[in-house]
């Protein structure tokens, strides 16, 4: 029985999805138009759900690792401009010592 909900459920998502309208798909299934508003009301509100959940999840996530994702860009730029400071003072006392 929950197989068989399951498959209408998707049946109908797949059909809205199509552009199909409440009163074709109930036609098509041989289901009343309640029905259908009642099962496309509930898709709905579980697709919202989903997405809170996912935003909720996902997000602190993302930030977390973006951050890290920055200072570790941030000490390889200091560390490169570190570097080229080092070799360019060191080229400068070699001119110097040169001249």
């Amino acid at each position: 029985m929950k197989d068989e909900l399951e498959h209408r459920a998707n049946t109908i998502r797949e059909l809205q999805g199509q552009g199909y309208t409440i009163t074709l798909i109930a036609q098509q299934l041989q289901l009343s138009v309640p029905t259908i508003k009642r099962i496309s009301a509930r898709l709905h509100r579980e697709s919202r759900e989903n997405y809170q959940r996912l935003i909720q999840e996902r997000i602190p996530y993302d930030v977390d690792s973006t951050l890290e994702l920055y200072k570790s860009i941030k000490r390889q730029a200091k560390e490169l401009a570190d570097k080229t400071d080092n070799e360019t003072g060191t080229m400068r006392k070699k001119k110097v010592k040169e001249s």
